[in-house]
C-alpha cells in the first residue's frame, strides 16, 4: 500500500510467502495516533484478496499515563483501551474483525502502563 510496500515487522509463512503486517507505535494516548496504520493494515489485508497470503495484521502499541484529577492512571488507560477498539471498529466497519489484546495494567504509585495490539482479521477467516 505505500511506496515502498514496508512494515515495522512482516511474519511470513514457512513457504516463504507474507503472513501478517505488523505495525510498532510509542506511547498511543488516543486514537488518532493508530488510524492510518489501522486503515493500511485493512487495506494490505483485503488487497488482490484472493491471490493473498495475508491471514491477518496488527498494531501494537504501548501506553503509560499518571492519575489525573478525576481518574487514576489504570481507569485512564482501561478507557484509552475500550476507545481505541470501538475506534477501530468503526474505521474498518465490515471489512475486517477487530479486537484489542493487551497486557496486564501495570501500576506504580500514581502511574499506569500496558502494551496493547489491536489485530485485524478479514471477515472470511
Amino acid at each position: 500500500m505505500r511506496a515502498n510496500g514496508r512494515f515495522d515487522i512482516l511474519l511470513w509463512w514457512s513457504n516463504g510467502t507474507p503472513r501478517a503486517p505488523i505495525e510498532v507505535k510509542c506511547q498511543v494516548l488516543k486514537f488518532e495516533r493508530i488510524w492510518a496504520d489501522i486503515e493500511r493494515i485493512c487495506g494490505v489485508i483485503h488487497r488482490k484478496k484472493a491471490d493473498s497470503t495475508i491471514g491477518f495484521g496488527a498494531v501494537v502499541f504501548y501506553s503509560s499515563c499518571i492519575d489525573d484529577r478525576t481518574f487514576s492512571a489504570k481507569e485512564r488507560l482501561q478507557k484509552l483501551f475500550e476507545n481505541i477498539l470501538r475506534d477501530a471498529k468503526e474505521v474498518v466497519g465490515n471489512s475486517c474483525h477487530v479486537a484489542l489484546q493487551s497486557t496486564r495494567i501495570h501500576v506504580s504509585a500514581e502511574s499506569a502502563w500496558a502494551a496493547a495490539a489491536v489485530v485485524l482479521r478479514p471477515k472470511n477467516i
